[in-house]
């Protein structure tokens, strides 16, 4: 009868063992799914960044066409009366221009750097999952092994594996395990 005992006693703790494994696994799999959001979110602000980046451009360029509009307006009426605009008149049309320019290209630069700034901290957030998620593996990884271990040592007292004997103390084999999985 005691054979029968030992068998169910394994069977009992691999069934313990599957259902803890599911459990687990699926724990790790929604970290791993917070991870590749983060990351597809980190890649949508890049993107947005980009594209504020591209229109801003686009409306700087716009701008400085007007502007050259303007100026050439301001030659041309004043030519038609046989004059041409007083250079100071000219200069600070010109200056207003280019500051009206760089003003422009600084707001859009500063929303794209926002968008960078948000991307930021989803890939910092998406690095954090992933190391969640390496640590769940390596908590499965060590569930399997000592559900394993205790399953051999309700067989009967040890068994023989690697020149050791597994039964009562399993500490070195989980020192082993603990050194053999380290991440980095």
């Amino acid at each position: 009868m005691a054979p029968l005992a030992a068998v169910a006693g394994v069977a009992g703790a691999g069934m313990s063992a599957w259902g803890q494994f599911q459990g687990d696994r699926i724990a790790q799999k929604e970290i791993e799914t917070q991870q590749h959001m983060e990351e597809y979110k980190r890649d949508v602000e890049n993107l947005q960044a980009a594209q504020i980046e591209q229109v801003g451009g686009y409306q700087q360029n716009r701008q400085a066409e007007a502007a050259a509009r303007q100026e050439s307006t301001l030659i041309n009426q004043a030519g038609g009366s046989g004059a041409l605009p007083p250079l100071a008149v000219y200069a600070k049309q010109v200056s207003e221009n280019s500051l009206e320019n760089r003003i422009i290209g600084y707001n859009y630069n500063i929303e794209a750097e926002k968008h960078r700034s948000l991307a930021g901290g989803y890939g910092m957030q998406a690095k954090l999952y992933k190391q969640r998620s390496q640590q769940a593996k390596d908590k499965i990884k060590m569930k399997l092994i000592m559900t394993g271990l205790s399953g051999v040592s309700m067989i009967g007292g040890g068994m023989p594996i690697g020149g050791g004997y597994i039964g009562g103390d399993m500490s070195e084999a989980v020192s082993n395990f603990m050194k053999s999985n380290k991440t980095t």
